[in-house]
């Protein structure tokens, strides 16, 4: 919603002055298919609820309380919410207060004893979105919302209460850095700081309301908020759905059987016995995401920086964990001497904060800091370990450095001592610094002139060899046109395309005479699916890629 129905709301009131509704009409098809979903939400909620309650963990209803129960919420509600909650009565002579993005409120329209309408607001900004307690062997959970709603009158005591509804205003994120940062003259690093501190006040893209309410309320919701009522979305259960990710914790402890067990990352290297960089030089690693550690390559940027014979580190970072091992690891090395060098993407939606915050932090230890080339976001996984007598250590993966998504995500990434991977990816971090593109490698694809070329070479070998020809691509999104097209063609010619596509797939599969020979699936399981595989062959001639870059347009062209 924050980005892409931000960047369509921006183009709908655009068109409104051109006298041309496309993207209001597409607007409004993505509203009609969220009102016909949300039933299977509600009934996916309340399944989930009757399951909890099947395994002694229930989600308090505070219409249905024992006495037992209610003590426990006069209790919790007493030491634990009431000191940190205020409510507020909203007069129509003073501003309405600014719902920041993402929390919940909660809004009472009041009658006063003088028999005059008025509204109130509770913000939960202070609490915990729940609250835990046991009752005869029985987790109980209880949300904030729930609290504040059940002692409204206490809360609101001059007033009678005569309708509450739970809102959550959703805002636009959707700023746009190129435009903002075309003169050269200004400070980069600066002006992003002061556009992501904007980007929070942005008008609504979406109002949510946990129930109907009478019109004069949504009507004074959808004005005060200043957000259409097209955008208006009213789902019939609770808007804070944290308690999924909260009850884990609780589940692990106390009902291990309901949660997967837990799955220890491998240890690829023996550290005691051996440095990650003597064993390198025997074999080339390939590390899974989440089954093997994170530590080996923390332990080799370490090894680096302790290792005479290593000139320079150069690496591409994205998204980061806080904190970050890694982070750490580059700033040891540069205060250990080495040339480090880190290409820092500032642009990486939601984590600009963070990466500006770091790009400090790395320069005042010393570290070379450079944020990529106009126009480009620098998306790669890259690092380079540059050595003496034209030796290098490569990593190229799928995902980020980051050690927190390591451990949830699938990933793949390749330490290599391959030379001509290492001379690839030095050139690569030269032409960034250059604010060049590559026009030509040894053996990696570099978007945008190099990847989509190199995948359309190997989509046509395959289509040379007819029904022989076998293409397998796992990715998270799918909507490049000339890759969609050429997929198409080589359906055409008998090839047996098998997609994994996790997220967006533009292309419809299994359509007679066109597509027929595609397949599109997408796995869902324990851990985010994020690796990007591409391979080309079957069995005694298969050629497999991995790398960053999904088949969007914004990975092969931009």
């Amino acid at each position: 919603f924050r980005v892409r129905v931000g960047a369509l709301l921006d183009q709908s009131l655009l068109e409104h002055y051109l006298e041309n509704d496309v993207h209001h009409e597409e607007l409004l098809n993505i509203m009609d298919w969220i009102a016909n979903f949300e039933p299977q939400v509600n009934h996916a909620y309340h399944t989930l609820e009757k399951d909890l309650e099947a395994a002694d963990i229930k989600l308090v209803n505070i219409k249905q309380l024992s006495k037992i129960e209610e003590n426990q919420l006069k209790r919790i509600w007493q030491s634990e919410v009431k000191p940190y909650v205020v409510g507020q009565i909203l007069r129509n002579d003073l501003p309405f207060p600014f719902l920041q993005n993402g929390k919940l409120y909660v809004v009472v329209t009041l009658l006063s004893k003088q028999k005059k309408q008025r509204y109130g607001l509770v913000s939960l900004e202070n609490l915990p979105s729940h609250f835990y307690f046991e009752v005869n062997g029985i987790q109980h959970v209880v949300s904030a919302v729930d609290l504040i709603e059940y002692h409204l009158s206490e809360i609101f005591s001059r007033f009678k209460i005569q309708e509450v509804v739970v809102v959550r205003v959703t805002r636009n994120a959707d700023i746009d850095v190129e435009i903002s940062l075309m003169d050269d003259d200004v400070d980069f690093r600066g002006q992003l700081e002061k556009l992501v501190a904007e980007r929070s006040t942005l008008g609504a893209v979406r109002l949510q309301l946990d129930r109907h309410v009478s019109q004069p309320l949504e009507n004074y919701l959808l004005l005060k908020i200043e957000c259409a009522k097209e955008l208006l979305v009213i789902n019939e259960y609770k808007l804070d759905l944290r308690v999924g990710f909260e009850l884990y914790d609780v589940l692990k402890k106390d009902f291990p059987s309901l949660v997967y067990p837990a799955q220890p990352s491998i240890q690829q290297f023996d550290f005691s016995v051996q440095r990650v960089m003597e064993a390198l030089k025997t074999r080339d690693t390939l590390i899974a995401y989440p089954y093997h550690s994170s530590n080996s390559f923390v332990q080799l940027l370490h090894e680096a920086a302790n290792e005479p014979l290593v000139e320079s580190i150069r690496i591409s970072l994205y998204r980061v964990a806080n904190p970050s091992r890694i982070i750490s690891a580059l700033m040891f090395a540069a205060e250990k001497g080495k040339q480090v060098t880190v290409v820092l993407e500032l642009r990486a939606r939601f984590d600009e904060e963070r990466n500006i915050e770091n790009s400090k932090r790395l320069e005042e230890a010393g570290c070379h800091v450079i944020y990529g080339i106009p126009d480009y976001k620098v998306h790669a996984k890259v690092c380079v370990i540059q050595m003496k007598n034209n030796q290098y250590i490569t990593y190229v993966a799928t995902g980020n450095f980051n050690e927190k998504t390591q451990n949830q995500y699938t990933d793949l990434a390749l330490i290599t001592t391959e030379l001509s991977v290492g001379e690839d990816s030095v050139e690569m971090f030269n032409s960034i610094e250059r604010e060049t593109l590559l026009k030509r490698t040894q053996s990696i694809w570099i978007a945008p002139l190099l990847f989509r070329n190199k995948l359309v070479e190997e989509i046509d070998e395959e289509i040379s060899f007819g029904e022989e020809g076998l293409i397998v691509m796992k990715m998270n999104s799918l909507n490049d046109e000339l890759i969609m097209n050429k997929l198409i063609e080589a359906s055409q010619a008998g090839v047996k395309v098998q997609l994994l596509v996790r997220g967006i797939c533009c292309l419809i599969p299994g359509i007679p005479g066109v597509s027929e020979n595609i397949t599109v699936k997408s796995i869902v399981g324990r851990y985010l699916e994020h690796s990007r595989i591409y391979k080309f062959g079957s069995v005694d001639r298969a050629k497999f890629f991995i790398g960053s870059g999904d088949l969007l347009h914004r990975n092969t062209q931009r």
